[in-house]
């Protein structure tokens, strides 16, 4: 009787763990939130800095053999493998979708399921770029091209290429090795000269497209700036600069690496509440549209 009852007992456990099973697998799994942000090409490195121009001139490489152009001016350019994974294609629709139903007045509210992707342009680290179409199937080409940076992409109405960028993880301790400089100080320091000087105003006119005085002066580095010297220079930003030591390093944008002169490295800063910088349009006699959210980091491990 007890051998019978403990088999009974077994039989039982066995049945409750097979329906458990079962239960698990009809169970939708649980949605991973994606920590993101969608933002148009333009704004992506104009104003983020999450490509430079070696990425735009890939993109745009890519854009006009999609396009079916016979002329290619950046043939050859492009490296990134040429399909979207599922996990990019999600969570770029997804983030579409948030940033759309979150302006007020856009109705109806869209659906991943709403999104066409027509072309993608590459993943460039934890950059996403595809070109969307919304509503509407049709293609519509403007004469003129879509200027961006030094870089001249094919102008298409009903289409927008858009950059997803996954954030960060910044949980890892970032030490704080040296100082922001503004421009005058570096100068002033002795850690820029007259050339560097130009060399970074050169950028600047031809990023604004104003009649530069420094043309060919500005030569682009051949390297980004690392996961963790960003992390450096972002807290240095939200310390010394923003006044904001607990602020989001994700909110500390560095929209544009100049170079490293004289092993020191040189960046545009802005974007925690409002903190852009004092405008100032002139450096010991080197003028620039503005130097005002321009910095040299001064690092004690910079000359090692």
């Amino acid at each position: 009787m007890k051998k019978l009852l403990a088999v009974l007992v077994a039989l039982v456990s066995v049945i409750c763990i097979a329906f458990a099973f079962v239960g698990c697998g009809n169970d939708q799994t649980e949605e991973v939130e994606v920590k993101g942000r969608i933002t148009r090409l333009r704004n992506a490195y104009e104003d983020n800095g999450w490509l430079d121009d070696n990425d735009l001139k890939s993109i745009a490489c890519r854009q006009y053999d999609c396009y079916g152009m016979q002329e290619n001016p950046y043939a050859g350019l492009y490296k990134q493998k040429t399909e979207i994974s599922t996990k990019e294609e999600s969570d770029f629709k997804k983030g579409y979708c948030d940033k759309y139903n979150n302006q007020p007045g856009n109705k109806p509210e869209l659906e991943p399921s709403d999104i066409k992707i027509t072309n993608y342009y590459g993943t460039y680290e934890n950059n996403v770029v595809a070109e969307v179409i919304v509503f509407s199937e049709e293609s519509l080409i403007a004469e003129n091209k879509m200027h961006i940076g030094v870089v001249d992409f094919i102008s298409d109405y009903n289409r927008d290429i858009y950059v997803f960028h996954y954030d960060e993880d910044w949980s890892a301790p970032i030490t704080l090795t040296g100082t922001l400089f503004d421009m005058s100080m570096a100068y002033e320091e002795g850690l820029l000269d007259e050339n560097d000087l130009k060399s970074i105003a050169c950028f600047c006119y031809d990023f604004y497209n104003e009649k530069n005085p420094y043309k060919g002066a500005y030569v682009q580095p051949e390297e980004k700036l690392s996961k963790e010297t960003r992390g450096e220079l972002k807290k240095a930003y939200l310390w010394q600069i923003a006044k904001q030591p607990k602020g989001d390093l994700d909110y500390v944008n560095i929209y544009k690496y100049f170079g490293t002169y004289k092993g020191y490295i040189v960046v545009g800063m802005n974007g925690y509440d409002g903190c852009y910088g004092t405008a100032v349009t002139e450096v010991y006699g080197v003028t620039n549209v503005n130097w005002g959210s321009i910095y040299l980091y001064h690092s004690t491990k910079a000359k090692a």
